[in-house]
């Protein structure tokens, strides 16, 4: 059973599917659990381009306005792919300040939970 609930979700899955054939292949995957030291995967920049770490924001918080189904699609795909990278524990940090950070808080922090972080 998939979370994939609607045909926007649907199409959403096969997009990430496409995209992590083509940037995550099992290489990565083995590079990411054999590696010394946890580094963000190659195709994260990428990733974070996309619009895919803040989908479940608001868009006045810098995010894209989606909702945890959506966000709840992509890390489905991710999983299946045995991809790399902190996307569940940037995306659970970044929902728990915007769902009981004021505003100025969501406002100065979430921006940053979409963008590639330089350090893990």
């Amino acid at each position: 059973m998939t979370l994939a609930i609607s045909e926007h979700h649907v199409e959403l899955g096969a997009t990430v599917r496409r995209f992590l054939e083509t940037r995550c292949g099992s290489e990565v995957a083995r590079a990411g659990l054999d590696a010394a030291r946890e580094e963000l995967p190659p195709f994260w920049a990428e990733l974070a381009g996309l619009g895919w770490l803040g989908l479940h924001l608001a868009e006045e918080d810098g995010g894209s306005g989606f909702g945890l189904a959506e966000l709840a699609v992509v890390i489905e795909e991710l999983g299946r792919a045995g991809a790399p990278g902190p996307l569940v524990p940037t995306a659970l940090a970044s929902a728990a300040v915007a769902r009981a950070g004021g505003v100025a808080l969501r406002r100065s922090l979430l921006p940053l939970a979409t963008l590639v972080t330089p350090n893990l």
